[in-house]
């Protein structure tokens, strides 16, 4: 089977047109969890008094993992394999607001986790879209595979906030907090580089 990407000088550019716009909303983003992080209530009173804010310090480091690793992530994806359908991009969009979401609500992991949930299951939908625009590289790549696995860790995630939303015993949260992390790193860990070559057997 050929390497090559079934995708025209056109798509190409206009993916590049919507990758350019996603990159300032990240930016955006970003430059916002600055202005709450620095307010009068932000990481200056947290660090005061960090016993006392050890969630909101946590779902701060959640937060930025989950942006920065997001961005860089998706710059591999839409590098190997651009934009065809706008779909996608519309899905980028409610992710950013999902991530500036993240940031406001730092001192919520209850917030956080179902926040955590709809992102992954953004992923997979994101994924399952790119099924439709490359059907002739689902197997090359394990593009089903990458869904599938996407799907996975939204239920997980799912699990995750309902047995924060049930229980708010402190030890719980941060044991879930935690294992949010482990996870999110773990995905991004997984998808490092992007789409790759599937290994022959």
């Amino acid at each position: 089977m050929s390497n090559s990407i079934d995708i025209s000088d056109e798509q190409k550019e206009r993916s590049a047109v919507f990758v350019r716009f996603i990159d300032i909303l990240f930016a955006v983003v970003l430059g916002q969890s600055f202005v709450f992080l620095s307010s009068e209530r932000g990481v200056s009173v947290w660090i005061a008094a960090p016993s006392q804010n050890l969630v909101a310090l946590a779902d701060v480091c959640l937060a930025y993992a989950l942006v920065v690793t997001s961005w860089v992530g998706y710059h591999y994806s839409t590098t190997k394999l651009p934009m065809k359908n706008v779909l996608r991009f519309v899905i980028d969009i409610a992710l950013l607001f999902l991530y500036y979401l993240a940031f406001v609500n730092v001192q919520s992991f209850a917030v956080t986790s179902v926040i955590l949930f709809f992102v992954f299951l953004l992923y997979f939908v994101w994924n399952a879209v790119r099924l439709f625009e490359y059907p002739n590289e689902r197997q090359r790549l394990d593009l089903v595979r990458r869904a599938s696995e996407a799907g996975g860790f939204a239920i997980v995630f799912l699990v995750i906030a309902l047995l924060r939303q049930m229980y708010s015993n402190p030890q719980l949260e941060g044991a879930l907090l935690l294992a949010s992390g482990i996870l999110l790193i773990w995905y991004r860990v997984l998808y490092w580089g992007g789409p790759k070559e599937r290994k022959s057997k």
